[in-house]
Parts: structure tokens; C-alpha cells; sequence
């Protein structure tokens, strides 16, 4: 039983990790996050500027910082400049830790204050949608048992009600 338990905690951090990686490369992939932040001003090739292959603007954010150190300095803020991985590893430390970073949409909150606040919403939710699919289970069985037959839908549903009528006294799970 131990190993069981030691496989299957092994099998959902395993799972656990793979998601969380995929939906972070693909945040990260798919869509350009520097954008995301800081808008057009994403699309300015700062290195071309360094070069002086075209001129340096003042920022319409900022005027006392040119358009390239907003960029610098978000991409620095963020992780943005380090290689994906690192900053996969990074944002999952900070989350395991309960650091979410915060708010775009809430101009700058915590996104764990937003978390705590939303949770026993989300709890009372779950636990309606947890007591509706108990209190329709049985009745769907029932329909399926009378529609199917007794035997055949013992063969294909390995349902825990699939007992001998001899073995009734035996707790059936529901």
C-alpha cells in the first residue's frame, strides 16, 4: 500500500510539473509577454538603436528615459531577458512560495490578495457542483441498470452496486 501511495505522489508531481510547464511555455511562447506589458513599445529594436542603425526616441511613457530602458528595464523586472527555462524554474519557486507577482488588471495588487478574496467563493461553488453529481448518481445508475440489464451493466461498468443479491449485507458505495 505504501508503494502505491509513494507511486501515485510520485505520478502527480510528475503531471503537476509537466502542465505547469507547458502552460508556461506557452504563455511565454506563443504570445510576446514583453507586449503584453508594455504594449508597442515592445517592437522596438533596441539593439538596432545601440548600433545606430536607427535614432533613439524619447519615451511618450517617460520623458526623462529613452524608449530602450523601459524596455531594458521591464524585460529585467519581469525575467524577460533570462532563457525560458531559468525563468520556468524561477516563476515556479515564487509560486510554491505563494509569490504570484501582481496585478495587470488590478493595477498593481497582490495577486494572492485576489486569490484570498475569490477562495470561498470558489469553495461554496465546489461544494454545489460536488453535492449535485452525488445526488444524481444513483439515479442515473438506476436508469442505465434498468435500461441495460443487471449483468450487462455489471460486465462493462465494474460499478461497486454490481453485487449478487446473496452478498446485499455488504456496504455498496454510492
Amino acid at each position: 500500500m505504501r508503494t502505491l501511495i509513494l507511486s501515485r505522489l510520485s505520478q502527480l508531481v510528475l503531471v503537476l510539473l509537466a502542465v505547469t510547464f507547458l502552460s508556461f511555455s506557452a504563455m511565454n511562447v506563443l504570445g510576446d509577454p514583453l507586449f503584453n506589458i508594455i504594449g508597442p513599445l515592445a517592437e522596438l529594436d533596441c539593439d538596432a538603436v545601440a548600433r545606430g542603425e536607427i535614432g533613439s526616441t524619447s519615451s511618450s511613457l517617460d520623458a526623462t528615459r529613452t524608449d530602450c530602458e523601459i524596455v531594458a528595464e521591464v524585460k529585467a523586472e519581469f525575467r524577460l531577458d533570462e532563457p525560458l527555462l531559468k525563468r520556468y524554474v524561477l516563476w515556479l519557486g515564487d509560486s510554491v512560495r505563494g509569490d504570484f507577482g501582481t496585478s495587470f488588471a488590478s493595477e498593481g495588487v497582490p495577486v494572492s490578495e485576489i486569490l484570498k478574496n475569490k477562495l470561498p467563493a470558489s469553495i461554496k461553488l465546489m461544494i454545489y457542483a460536488e453535492v449535485i453529481a452525488l445526488s444524481s448518481r444513483p439515479s442515473s445508475v438506476g436508469r442505465v441498470v434498468r435500461r441495460v440489464g443487471h449483468p450487462e451493466f455489471c460486465a462493462w461498468s465494474r460499478a461497486p452496486l454490481c453485487l449478487r443479491s446473496e452478498d446485499r449485507h455488504l456496504p455498496v458505495e454510492l
